[in-house]
């Protein structure tokens, strides 16, 4: 299952693979509301490795 395998790297730190995996998960699936929540949440953990990206906005 591409949410539970995508939640697994995401444990990891392995973002991008989390991503994929997440990517995987048909809009009509009854886990899509899970999958929109977790891609976000792995974007926001993305967005905070970036060193001084608040200064670059």
């Amino acid at each position: 299952m591409s949410l539970k395998a995508g939640n697994d790297y995401c444990r990891q730190s392995l973002y991008n693979k989390a991503l994929i995996e997440y990517g995987k998960i048909d809009k009509g699936s009854p886990l899509y509301q899970y999958d929109v929540f977790n891609m976000e949440y792995v974007r926001r953990r993305i967005i905070c490795k970036i060193p001084n990206y608040k200064k670059q906005l």
